[in-house]
């Protein structure tokens, strides 16, 4: 079985991260690894350390990991429970939001080897 991620960047209004924070970590997060295929999760908020001349147009980032042969069901999931009203998505959240999901090209790799 193969092991997919879907990031997700993303940035809270204006002045209102920590409401987003909250509604993000403890209702959102949990309700889509409660969506079969959806196994993991992790968030992320922009480092201060970048590369020289890089501008970042997202605060937070967050990592998924769908297990399957193909994301799809999970994905198709996802966005039928926020279309249907079922996932509530927070006003904190601005709405410039982009989403991919991304499949293995091969094995992970580490240092050293």
């Amino acid at each position: 079985m193969s092991r997919h991620v879907f990031i997700s960047l993303m940035n809270a209004v204006e002045g209102k991260d920590a409401e987003y924070d909250a509604w993000y970590g403890e209702e959102h997060l949990p309700e889509v690894l409660k969506i079969p295929g959806f196994v993991a999760a992790q968030r992320f908020r922009l480092s201060t350390a970048q590369l020289a001349g890089m501008t970042p147009r997202w605060k937070y980032l967050v990592i998924y990991e769908i297990e399957g042969e193909s994301p799809k069901q999970a994905l198709a999931e996802l966005g039928r429970r926020i279309g249907g009203g079922e996932m509530i998505v927070s006003p904190a959240l601005a709405p410039d939001v982009a989403a991919w999901a991304y499949s293995p090209l091969e094995l992970r790799r580490t240092a050293g080897s």
